[in-house]
């Protein structure tokens, strides 16, 4: 049976359809990125992009740690969002209700450029040179995600997805995410030096309520019918609450991070 695959377009709008549950349920991300980023790339007054920044999970971090933001943000319920969660001085946040495919940066302008998760929604042949064009040189690019499977296996999280549309990071069989040495040859095919990968595994604690909230905001769940995806996200939940011990599941989840440079 051919796998059915969601289009790019659909990160632009499907997350913002429950915008309010998105922000709820969205976990953040480890320090261990900020940290890692912060030691090649002082954040305190830098001149930051951050693509599809959604609910603002890292641009909030991003902001608590020095940085002003400009937040490239295509869906408009999430724009709105964003604006009203996170804790930023006048000036330090700024947000663009746009597609990053369109929106036009000022080139040679920011020091840092991210993209927490959503990169799986962009064609990094179309995005890595529009990247690269708006960093200033010796200016820095990171990407990161959540990978929500637990690397010890996870047969709620397989049977949650099982026969749902997969978003285009998983045209490969697994998530494009692990496939390190092609990212760090597109890396350095499209003009970037310093290229460097890691993995972080970090352990979350939910209760069985906040596994369903998480799994609420999974794209291949969004997009299924309203009565289909209830009953799987029921399903999770009554499953975690069979595993919890004291009322609590454990996951250990990994986040591969890239980092990787414009040229002098």
């Amino acid at each position: 049976m051919n796998e059915a695959f969601l289009e790019r377009a659909v990160g632009r709008n499907v997350f913002g359809s429950d915008a309010a549950g998105y922000a709820a349920g969205r976990l953040s991300y480890p320090a261990a990125i900020y940290d890692r980023i912060a030691a090649v790339c002082s954040l305190e007054d830098a001149q930051v992009f951050e693509i599809g920044p959604g609910s603002g999970q890292a641009t909030a971090e991003l902001i608590r740690r020095g940085a002003i933001v400009t937040a490239i943000e295509p869906d408009p319920a999430l724009a709105t969002t964003l604006a009203n969660n996170v804790g930023a001085s006048p000036g330090q946040l700024i947000v663009r209700n746009e597609a990053f495919e369109t929106a036009k940066l000022a080139p040679n302008t920011f020091d840092l450029g991210v993209a927490a998760t959503s990169f799986t929604w962009l064609d990094p042949d179309i995005a890595l040179p529009n990247v690269l064009d708006a960093l200033r040189p010796g200016g820095w690019w990171a990407m990161w995600w959540n990978l929500f499977e637990d690397v010890r296996g996870d047969p709620i999280f397989q049977a949650a997805l099982r026969d749902t549309p997969r978003p285009p990071s998983f045209s490969s069989g697994r998530h494009a995410a692990l496939d390190h040495e092609r990212w760090l040859r597109k890396l350095a095919a499209n003009g970037f030096t310093n290229a460097a990968f890691e993995k972080v595994e970090h352990t979350v604690e939910f209760t069985p309520a906040a596994l369903r909230a998480l799994y609420a905001t999974f794209s291949p769940l969004r997009a299924l019918p309203v009565e289909k995806r209830d009953q799987r996200l029921a399903a999770v939940e009554a499953s975690a609450a069979d595993e919890a011990q004291d009322g609590i599941v454990r996951r250990v989840f990994s986040s591969p991070f890239y980092l990787a440079q414009k040229p002098l």
